[in-house]
């Protein structure tokens, strides 16, 4: 288990882009910047340096400065192979997402979820001292009858509605009938048996990534069935509460919420407890050393312009994910990049970039100053984006319908 709290007292008030902005941008004022300066900045900048590690914090003008191209949404994809991991987790954090508005009348923004070392790990922008009771809500609300796709496809309301409703009603039909279950399991290890749906990286047999998958799914059934009795437990789901600077409280402009997305919690996590959890999972899966772990996750959403831009410097030399360390190798089910979230300060969990402390604070500050300085350097550069809030998958209107 990771050694980490499973309480979250913070409630903010969760911002979405849509309020009222603070500007960091004036002319004539300094900026306000995250985290130390560069080694490599100017003397002269008119910018304020404060708290003790980089975190994105940007005004809607300069997030408007990061050259994107808006799409529509396209055609319905399909879930294979390991993808039926990513797409049971994203079902999860859209169970978690629905589940805490309806019991709380709160909204975590996003919601994020992996399977680690016999774990279900979940993590939310926000208030995630409420996942272990919204999940159990989600699961015992009546969702058998489906709320049909909208026919106005560019309705957020609508189509969230829709998609809320069948996410859990398919996530209960995987994991709570047995049947099904089995069905899932199959369709699983015979897909991945064809090659379809795998970890594009890595450097394992079809075999050894067929039992990783096949783990991950029965820990997500053990998970899902103790959520959803009367008397739920949690034994198995471990809870990432969003990292936050208090220092920075009484120093922050007013209005401005700080968090660390869901993501990027459960990322600084396994970081900070990298060399235990990967001796122990290959010994459990019988692996040799420098064999490749598979870390899958998923969300409601995509990952952000920031959160795309962390999970690469961890895929690179020396991060978390690089797989020329042999050791953890990140999946997702989509390659898309979701928009870059203004007068938010969004810690970046610079644990997962290096295992180098210096380095590691180096490129998370090379990271922040890209988004100010060098915009068409980000991974999301150029890179075409589907309506705000475009949830995890190639299709923002996709029915999920599988070859099951």
């Amino acid at each position: 288990m990771f050694r980490v709290n499973t309480f979250n007292g913070s409630h903010y008030p969760a911002k979405t882009g849509d309020e009222g902005q603070a500007q960091n941008n004036d002319p004539g004022t300094s900026r306000l910047v995250i985290g130390p300066p560069s080694s490599e900045i100017p003397a002269n900048t008119n910018c304020s340096f404060i708290g003790s590690r980089p975190a994105f914090y940007a005004s809607q003008t300069m997030v408007e400065a990061i050259p994107r191209t808006n799409i529509p949404p396209s055609l319905p994809k399909q879930y294979q192979g390991f993808n039926r991991i990513c797409q049971s987790l994203r079902h999860i954090a859209t169970s978690v997402n629905w589940g805490m508005i309806g019991l709380k009348s709160l909204r975590p923004i996003e919601v994020q979820a992996s399977v680690i070392n016999g774990q279900l790990h979940v993590s939310s922008n926000f208030h995630s001292e409420h996942i272990q009771e919204s999940l159990h809500f989600a699961l015992t609300r009546d969702t058998e009858r489906p709320i049909p796709y909208p026919g106005n496809r560019k309705s957020k309301a609508l189509v969230e509605e829709s998609r809320n409703r069948r996410h859990v009603a398919k996530l209960k039909e995987n994991f709570l009938n047995q049947d099904r279950f089995e069905v899932l399991k199959q369709n699983t290890i015979s897909e991945i048996a064809k090659g379809l749906g795998c970890p594009v990286e890595n450097n394992l047999s079809r075999q050894e990534l067929s039992e990783q998958a096949i783990a991950a799914l029965h820990i997500l059934h053990k998970v899902i069935q103790a959520a959803s009795q009367a008397k739920p437990s949690f034994e198995s789901l471990i809870i990432h509460p969003p990292f936050r600077d208090a220092s920075l409280d009484d120093i922050l402009p007013d209005g401005i919420n700080q968090t660390m997305h869901a993501e990027q919690n459960i990322q600084k996590a396994l970081a900070g407890d990298k060399e235990f959890q990967y001796q122990e999972l290959i010994a459990k899966l019988g692996l040799q050393e420098g064999k490749h772990v598979i870390v899958p996750i998923a969300g409601k959403y995509v990952p952000c312009a920031t959160c795309s831009e962390v999970e690469s410097e961890a895929k690179g030399v020396d991060g978390l994910f690089d797989p020329n360390r042999g050791k953890f190798i990140l999946h997702r089910s989509t390659q898309r990049i979701g928009m870059a979230f203004w007068d938010e300060v969004q810690h970046i969990a610079i644990e997962g970039l290096d295992a180098d402390q210096e380095k590691a604070l180096a490129k998370g500050i090379a990271i922040r100053d890209r988004f100010y300085e060098n915009p068409e350097k980000l991974q999301a550069s150029h890179r075409e984006m589907v309506e705000d809030y475009s949830f995890d998958t190639d299709s923002a209107c996709s029915d999920d319908d599988s070859t099951l």
